[in-house]
């Protein structure tokens, strides 16, 4: 679909976003736009089979390196192949460093902070409410999402400590997880 027009952005006082989106306060101002939703499974599934007709190949599970040949290609170190393509678009995550580590292609960016954040599922009290994605600059900053199936997920950004994508765990932080169900 395409993207909202600035007609469908509005300015919302507190009173008037509370009885917009039930079940949620609103302490100033808000600004409200109309927007959709994207099933990320589905939507990476498409983008694959979309790849895939064009004569692209997707890989998952690699540990890939990626290493540039001349101006115009580069070789892809996939362990026990190495692809040489035209063009590679990399989705590693907190791996990104390490893909890309010595390619400069991360060369004038901002610094890449990996960190490991508590995010969790509400369900919604009223399940016939329609639950809105927000982000709430507030500090810390939160954000939060209608999951189907799992709920309203709720989290904080760039709160939890840094780490790597090898050291990541998936333990919950009490004083974390308590701040989220807080807000």
């Amino acid at each position: 679909e395409p993207m909202p027009s600035t007609a469908d952005i509005r300015r919302l006082s507190p009173d008037e976003a509370a009885e917009r989106y039930p079940g949620m306060r609103f302490d100033e101002a808000v600004i409200a736009h109309a927007g959709g939703r994207a099933f990320a499974d589905r939507t990476v599934a498409a983008l694959a089979r979309r790849v895939a007709e064009l004569g692209g190949e997707v890989r998952y599970g690699c540990q890939a390196r990626v290493r540039a040949v001349g101006d115009q290609q580069v070789e892809v170190d996939l362990g026990d192949e190495v692809v040489v393509a035209g063009t590679v678009v990399v989705t590693a995550g907190a791996w990104v460093l390490d893909v890309l580590a010595g390619t400069g292609a991360t060369d004038g960016l901002p610094p890449l902070v990996v960190t490991q954040e508590q995010v969790l599922h509400f369900e919604p009290l009223d399940p016939t409410v329609a639950w809105p994605s927000f982000i709430h600059h507030t500090d810390p900053l939160r954000y939060g999402l209608f999951t189907p199936g799992e709920g309203l997920k709720v989290g904080g950004h760039h709160e939890g400590p840094a780490t790597t994508g090898d050291a990541r765990t998936f333990d919950l932080d009490e004083v974390r997880v308590e701040a989220v169900r807080s807000y």
